[in-house]
């Protein structure tokens, strides 16, 4: 019936907002290629982790899609302070859809 179309679509819209994952762009500034694979390392410790994806890595710059159950404020409050090889996360801004992290 329409009533249980309707009842189906608002329950997979509340599993979406509320229990999905989520798309967080995460720019890092200041890597190597071998930085960026220790990075990928850390991630399976991140709260709500489910998969990263590099989109591009030029002079330094990478920019991955991470999906996470969590948004970008909780993931960067896991990451920052963290080791990545011999360098440092500083994460630089953060809103929920993006982290900017500068190795240093």
């Amino acid at each position: 019936s329409e009533r249980k179309l309707l009842a189906q679509v608002v329950q997979d819209w509340r599993k979406k907002v509320i229990g999905g994952d989520r798309q967080i762009a995460v720019t890092i500034r200041n890597a190597t290629l071998g930085e960026l694979k220790g990075f990928v390392a850390l991630l399976p410790g991140v709260t709500g982790y489910k998969s990263a994806t590099r989109r591009e890595f030029t002079a330094g710059v990478a920019v991955y899609e991470i999906t996470c159950k969590n948004d970008g404020n909780s993931m960067a409050e896991e990451l920052d302070g963290k080791a990545v090889g011999t360098k440092k996360i500083g994460v630089v801004s953060v809103t929920p859809g993006s982290v900017e992290i500068r190795l240093e």
